[in-house]
């Protein structure tokens, strides 16, 4: 071997082994970049959970989304739902065993979703996977109401009222078809008609 090409093999050694140093740091850089990413997404940004609790014989909290406010009683008897928050019950049916209530605010209005397992494979809940909302309680203040009534359009039928809140309800438009004959427009009126407030 003549000396050129000696230096020549001695000039691209360090260039081979600094090549593959580079990539090992920039791997090292990435695992590390990926490792502090992840820290800071669980501790800064944790997921929205929406927490639901089926009815039980203990006290237990209903659903929240985002902020922890409703509270609902289990009895002796599932059947009846007691909302010591809003300070109401309702009586509800066979029909709905498992069901799961929801608490949700949309601007200045309280949303109850009251939900009863599905076993439909084609029904889609954007709120609740495997399960359907028959209906949904409105919790509004009066002044609320008022408005509401007067903008015309579609608004919930009246329940009831006391000294701080106005009651009123939607019932479904589409139902799963495991529970269309089960959980009717007549049913759900029932059930409505079982309100009556609580101290």
């Amino acid at each position: 071997m003549d000396q050129d090409q000696m230096n020549q093999n001695q000039m691209n050694q360090p260039k081979q082994s600094s090549s593959a140093t580079m990539v090992l740091v920039a791997i090292l850089m990435l695992l590390i970049g990926g490792a502090i990413g992840w820290y800071v997404t669980k501790t800064y940004y944790p997921t929205k959970e929406t927490v639901t609790v089926e009815k039980t014989v203990a006290p237990v909290q209903t659903a929240v989304s985002p902020t922890p406010t409703s509270t609902q009683e289990a009895s002796a008897d599932w059947k009846i739902y007691k909302n010591t928050k809003y300070g109401f019950q309702l009586t509800l049916d066979d029909d709905w065993k498992g069901y799961q209530v929801s608490e949700e605010k949309e601007g200045n209005v309280i949303l109850l979703r009251f939900y009863i397992p599905t076993t439909s494979s084609k029904w889609q809940n954007p709120y609740k996977e495997g399960y359907a909302a028959p209906f949904v309680i409105s919790v509004y203040t009066p002044n609320e109401w008022d408005k509401i009534q007067s903008e015309g359009g579609e608004s919930p039928l009246y329940i009831n009222k006391n000294s701080q809140y106005v009651f009123g309800y939607l019932m479904w438009q589409d139902c799963p078809e495991d529970l269309c004959d089960k959980i009717t427009p007549q049913e759900i009126k029932n059930i409505i008609s079982t309100f009556k407030f609580i101290k």
